[in-house]
């Protein structure tokens, strides 16, 4: 009876040992993977064009600053038709965009224009391990003692767009 006793604490050790070694395991594969990809973007598409015409136009933009810093600034000496503004993370529903530029390239004085973007964001949670997604809605433009012509062309944020804003110097 002894024997039987000590036969089956050699079997536990084994199962123990086998325990300890496969349970990691099936804990790391046990957890549900996210697979969920949004179709929602944090980043405005702008296009630039003259005032009055309706054709796409390339400025001589120099940078273009936010309160948290610069978002842009000039890398060629040929103009900037379009350009992509991210959104204000740490606003709930504003951001400003101050753009330098020059009306001629030989100007030595910058001008300043400045645009107001209000929106409002819809989360949702998609699941606990996913986490949440962010959608960008209801965008609206207004200017800040600027001459800039504006007009919302697509008021919802999607990684597809290729123009919400148009913007008229």
């Amino acid at each position: 009876m002894v024997k039987f006793f000590n036969t089956n604490i050699g079997h536990l050790k084994k199962y123990r040992l086998f325990l300890l070694l496969s349970l990691p395991v099936f804990f790391s594969t046990g957890c549900e993977d996210c697979t969920f990809t949004s179709r929602n973007s944090t980043l405005i598409k702008v296009r630039f064009y003259k005032l009055g015409a309706s054709r796409l136009t390339k400025f001589d933009i120099d940078s273009v600053r936010t309160p948290s810093g610069t978002v842009y600034r000039k890398r060629t000496v040929a103009g900037i038709d379009t350009l992509s503004l991210p959104i204000n993370p740490t606003d709930q529903n504003n951001a400003y965009y101050v753009f330098f530029r020059k009306v001629n390239p030989n100007d030595l004085v910058q001008r300043k224009d400045t645009l107001r973007v209000a929106y409002n964001r819809i989360f949702s949670v998609i699941s606990p391990n996913c986490g949440y997604d962010q959608k960008v809605d209801n965008l609206t433009v207004t200017l800040q003692g600027t001459t800039v012509g504006t007009e919302v062309f697509k008021n919802s944020l999607t990684i597809s767009d290729t123009l919400n804003i148009r913007i008229s110097f």
